[in-house]
């Protein structure tokens, strides 16, 4: 009896990872340009050295490659040396530049491989709802912190600062000079001792909540800058969602017009075909030859086509095409038995 088995699905990479990726590979083709273009100085730098070096070379050697005068002998080794040196140098930097414009046309297919990775409207308005829903949280977030404020400053509110020092300083000194009775003091001191439990009663019931909205505040800020941020990098990648969602239809598109382009070239050549065995200038609106061109696009499905010298055509039928649908049609004629006369043709 065989063995059950089970096939382990692996899943593909998310949005947000094909997105990710789109961006690193981005940010190094960046980098390896412009590596690349330092790269690129450095052979033009080195190139120049070792001209200068070589002519200043010959400078010291005659026709025969001698040394013209030995006070020279010891400026020609440092020449030498400086030739061999730069040799070295200028090997290297263009071992290097070939290794980045190798790394920079790897990332440039493999953008364009990923370009079109999103296949469905599924995908474009899940991404939506995505940024749907950090909005609303930046928002419910905002809310709540606008409300944790709003309880701390009336709570704070409620916590009055005694400010009846200067009036008891003015009831001492008439004390002091007579004008009033110490008793009117005793009472103002009574007074501001109920005033002061009352307040102190308060205080008991108020510092909890501005303590707990200071908390929540602090957290809810920190809350809020996290899904601010969120929702910008979400609001980044918008347009490369479009692009990608676009880009795939596109690739659907552009197989549909390859067929349709094929279908009408092939009929191009047979109506062509046709009008020259008939009499050679009966179907066309026009004495000349007309030349019809089908433009290529840059797409993955239209890569092979079109030729090395005009690769933004998808199809250019010349006279060899021309002889071709000919010969093809006059072989279909023969097949039904029916007799053409090339002479005549």
């Amino acid at each position: 009896m065989a063995k059950n088995s089970s096939v382990v699905a692996v899943a593909g990479p998310t949005l947000h990872e094909k997105l990710d990726h789109r961006a690193e590979l981005r940010q190094r083709l960046d980098e390896v340009t412009l590596e690349f273009m330092h790269a690129q100085e450095t052979v033009r730098r080195k190139n120049s050295e070792l001209i200068e070096a070589k002519a200043e070379i010959g400078g010291y050697l005659n026709a025969e490659g001698k040394l013209i005068d030995q006070r020279y002998q010891a400026r020609l080794e440092d020449a030498r040396t400086r030739v061999e040196k730069t040799q070295s140098a200028l090997e290297a930097a263009r071992k290097k530049s070939s290794v980045l414009k190798d790394e920079i046309n790897s990332l440039e297919r493999e953008l364009a491989q990923s370009r079109g990775g999103i296949k469905s409207s599924e995908e474009v308005l899940s991404f939506q709802r995505d940024i749907g829903a950090a909005r609303a949280e930046v928002t419910r977030t905002e809310s709540l912190l606008a409300e944790q404020h709003r309880r701390r400053a009336d709570a704070q509110a409620r916590l009055q600062a005694d400010e009846r020092g200067a009036e008891r300083a003015d009831l001492a000194a008439k004390v002091a000079l007579g004008e009033i009775d110490d008793k009117r003091l005793q009472e103002f001191d009574a007074e501001t001792e109920k005033r002061q439990q009352a307040m102190d009663g308060v205080a008991a019931e108020v510092l909890p909540i501005i303590e707990a909205a200071d908390s929540a505040i602090a957290g809810l800020e920190r809350r809020l800058e996290a899904a601010r941020r969120a929702l910008s990098d979400l609001e980044a990648k918008r347009p490369a969602v479009l692009s990608m969602y676009f880009y795939s239809l596109v690739e659907v598109e552009g197989a549909r017009y390859l067929e349709l382009a094929h279908d009408l070239n092939d009929s191009y050549l047979k109506l062509m075909a046709l009008d020259d065995l008939i009499d050679g200038n009966t179907l066309r609106s026009d004495f000349h030859q007309p030349m019809m061109e089908i433009p290529n696009f840059d797409l993955n499905a239209h890569q092979p086509l079109g030729s090395q010298a005009e690769k933004w055509m998808l199809y250019k039928p010349g006279r060899a095409d021309f002889d071709k649908a000919r010969g093809k049609l006059i072989d279909q004629m023969r097949a039904l038995g029916i007799e053409i006369d090339l002479a005549g043709c």
